[in-house]
């Protein structure tokens, strides 16, 4: 764990000892050269003014770059920590709606269009009661490796609930919003899992929506929430395998 104090005493003893050796080391080069006869009195200068401040500064300045390396990769390390998922690795909610957000509005003008898909975990409660949050938190980083090997290089993803995961397709129309989907699902399909020797498996199901206006991530994930349940749906089965529901200006399609 990163502690600020110690790291403020390592610093401490850092400069001190630095300080310190670079004394001892210049009185010891400067009390040699006095006893080597072959040296002129520019000789000792140079090697006074030019070797040693060399000799001193490369170890001190050598380690300075170890520590700002240090910290620089601890201040990344801490701030993925704060933008993503402990669990998925995924954007985490806050995060990840800034980074849509960003996104979508840098889309061309000229074809602003893209997709928003959302992922939702079907009877994970049940997993959860049944075998404890650690094979619910299991189910959701199996469905999240599903997820990952699905989308597209330019996707970005993000865990936007306990049991949902949202999906912005800069570019995608409805074909490629669709193929992602199915890929998701297949995916999933394929996962083995089985806690305690059981049968249960993992299913999802994926809702979305493909815009050609630009869109910000809350009226696109409101847009795409609104189909994952549409009202005729409600009493299907927690863990029916995928549903696609995507729209273009128009009727849903399933």
């Amino acid at each position: 764990m990163f502690d600020p104090a110690v790291s403020r005493m390592q610093n401490v003893w850092l400069v001190v000892t630095g300080v310190f050796a670079s004394l001892l080391l210049s009185i010891f080069v400067n009390a040699l050269l006095l006893y080597v006869p072959a040296l002129t009195s520019f000789g000792r200068s140079i090697v006074s003014a030019v070797i040693l401040p060399v000799c001193i500064s490369l170890p001190l300045l050598t380690a300075y770059a170890g520590l700002r390396k240090r910290l620089s990769d601890r201040q990344r390390e801490l701030d993925r920590a704060a933008s993503h998922d402990r669990l998925t690795d995924f954007y985490a909610p806050g995060a990840f709606s800034q980074v849509v957000d960003r996104r979508a509005a840098i889309l061309p003008s000229d074809n602003p269009s893209g997709a928003f898909l959302i992922v939702h975990a079907d009877g994970l409660h049940i997993i959860n009661k049944r075998h404890g949050l650690e094979a619910g938190d299991d189910a959701l980083t199996l469905i999240a490796v599903a997820i990952r090997s699905s989308v597209r290089a330019t996707d970005i993803v993000g865990r936007i609930g306990a049991t949902m995961f949202g999906l912005f397709l800069p570019g995608a129309g409805e074909a490629e919003a669709t193929e992602v989907a199915e890929r998701i699902s297949a995916n999933v399909r394929d996962v083995y899992f089985g806690p305690a020797g059981s049968a249960d498996a993992i299913s999802v199901r994926v809702a979305g929506v493909v815009f050609a206006d630009q869109l910000g991530f809350t009226d696109m994930f409101r847009q795409a929430e609104e189909r994952l349940f549409p009202d005729e749906e409600v009493g299907l089965p927690a863990m029916n395998i995928a549903r696609i529901a995507l729209r273009v200006d128009g009727p849903m399609r399933h």
